[in-house]
């Protein structure tokens, strides 16, 4: 994984590796080293999931975090059964990696276009073209967290559009390669201005299948850790979910 962004005349530089296990297994890991112009950005960041507990480990003396899975799986009841039913029982599991990555662009963004081609590598590719939201999509599932990525006026920082990079061929279909996020600068005529390149994320030199050590999805949390940040209930279902009527598609 690298990820290059630029903010006026700093840059950072992101490096790591992402693993994950298939099946439903819900075990991942992501090693990730932060390296900008300014060194207080110098940092590594942490994330593992076993499959029951996500801990997420930011260093810098940040305690760590963790969300139970367990519990969220179990306040969705059944509608994890019927996914056709029940799309956003998806989304309220994709919590942690690549999975909350693409949570946080279908709510944050408005998914206008989408082309098939290939890119620059020659890969079989979708590209799919998006600007921010002014409302929540449908199907959406409701959490605190869910909340946080469609707001009425975003911080200026906040990237106004996005390209997403997926896999298209059969091995890596629907594999996220590459996400583009851009800034529309304002035009002195009002009109829409130019796109201004933020941020790069690329995932490439994938490996599949893998082999891991048995211990491998395991997370030790420091003896210097004063607390734990318990971070489930903002993935919790705002509303009950026992009752819960078909999804809308839109």
């Amino acid at each position: 994984m690298r990820q290059e962004s630029f903010l006026g005349d700093q840059e950072l530089k992101v490096e790591g590796q992402y693993w994950q296990m298939g099946q439903g297994s819900g075990q991942m890991k992501m090693v990730l080293e932060w390296n900008g112009t300014q060194p207080a950005t110098k940092s590594q960041w942490t994330q593992i999931s076993d499959g029951r507990l996500l801990w997420t480990n930011m260093g810098k003396k940040e305690p760590p975090r963790r969300v139970y899975l367990d519990r969220v799986r179990q306040s969705l009841g059944s509608i994890v059964r019927d996914p056709n039913g029940h799309p956003e029982a998806t989304l309220y599991l994709a919590i942690g990696g690549q999975a909350e990555s693409l949570r946080c662009l279908y709510f944050r963004y408005r998914w206008f276009k989408v082309y098939a081609g290939n890119d620059e590598k020659g890969r079989a590719v979708w590209q799919l073209v998006g600007t921010l939201r002014n409302e929540m999509p449908q199907p959406c599932s409701v959490t605190k967290v869910d909340g946080m990525l469609v707001v009425p006026n975003p911080n200026a920082e906040v990237p106004t559009d996005v390209r997403l990079t997926l896999g298209r061929d059969e091995k890596l279909s629907h594999f996220p390669y590459k996400i583009d996020y851009f800034r529309r600068e304002k035009s002195e005529d009002g009109l829409p201005g130019r796109l201004v390149l933020l941020s790069t994320i690329e995932n490439d030199e994938v490996v599949s299948p893998i082999s891991v050590p048995r211990d491998f999805f395991q997370f030790q949390v420091p003896d210097a850790a004063d607390q734990i940040d318990d971070e489930t209930n903002d993935y919790m279902p705002l509303i009950p979910l026992a009752d819960a009527g078909p999804a809308i598609r839109r």
